[in-house]
Formats: C-alpha cells, sequence, structure tokens
C-alpha cells in the first residue's frame, strides 16, 4: 500500500470543428490546449515472484488540469469573434500497473490510467445565422451563449 502523486507539464493542442448544429449556421473553430496535469493517488496491490520483486496494483485518486480553450467563428475574416476561458478543474483518476525493481533503487513499470475532469462552462463568441431570402440571403447575428467542455485522459 502507498500514495503516489504525478505532475506532468504538456504541450498539447487539438482543434476541431464546433458548433455546427445547422447548416445555416456558421459554425466555430474549437481549440483545446490543456497544459498542466496532476494526481495524488492511492495505491494498494501484491508482490509477488522471485523475492516478492514484482507487484500488480490499482490505484485511484483526485487530479487536477489546467487548461486554456479558446473559439472562434469561421468565415468571418477581421471581426475578431472569438472567445477564451482559463481554468483549472479538479478530478478523479483510477489506474492499474504491473512494477518490477530491477536493483534496491531501480524499478520500470507499466501502467493504465483513466482520468475524468467533466464538464466546464465556457462562454462561445457572437456567430452568424444565414437565411435564404431570395434573391438574396440575409444574415441575422447570433449572441454569445454558453456550452460546455468535457475533458478525459
Amino acid at each position: 500500500m502507498g500514495v503516489e502523486t504525478d505532475a506532468s507539464w504538456l504541450t498539447s493542442d487539438g482543434t476541431n470543428t464546433c458548433l455546427a448544429f445547422s447548416g445555416y449556421f456558421v459554425s466555430a473553430t474549437c481549440r483545446a490546449r490543456p497544459n498542466f496535469v496532476g494526481d495524488l493517488t492511492a495505491r494498494v496491490g501484491w508482490a509477488y515472484g522471485l523475492l516478492n520483486h514484482s507487484l500488480i496494483y490499482v490505484k485511484g485518486g483526485a487530479a487536477g488540469a489546467h487548461n486554456q480553450i479558446d473559439i472562434a467563428t469561421n468565415n468571418t475574416p477581421g471581426l475578431g469573434l472569438t472567445t477564451s476561458s482559463d481554468f483549472t478543474k479538479v478530478g478523479w483518476t483510477v489506474g492499474a500497473g504491473v512494477e518490477h525493481a530491477i536493483t534496491p533503487a531501480w524499478s520500470v513499470e507499466l501502467e493504465y490510467n483513466y482520468t475524468d475532469f467533466g464538464a466546464e462552462t465556457v462562454t462561445t463568441p457572437l456567430s452568424l445565422f444565414v437565411q435564404p431570402v431570395p434573391p438574396t440571403l440575409f444574415l441575422s447575428l447570433v449572441s454569445p451563449a454558453t456550452t460546455h467542455v468535457t475533458q478525459n485522459f
């Protein structure tokens, strides 16, 4: 049995089209950039093998992450229709692994972890709704609103 903590600074960047619920709504580009993940877990396991130098274990506990979320409305050059959210989220983690001592001070480990941070509310930017009114197109503004960002690793 024991307690373990991990901390990682990340250079992570994920971009995807978002808010595209209708062919008439001008969609956005959502960019998620988590830059820190850490956890504090309790670990319990069973030692086995020659001289009990191997360990199989499970773990669980609390996790935290810092994120930067940017949302930019597509096809609106020069209008600056963007929002940014910067937040730290606390969640939970569970995992399992095996570890083997190769010397008294060194070991090798293979581990799987699942971490969930739930949902965070972020603001969406001003956007446009295209309404075809023959013989022209009519554009109406869509006010900023909110949406939820969920993250798990």
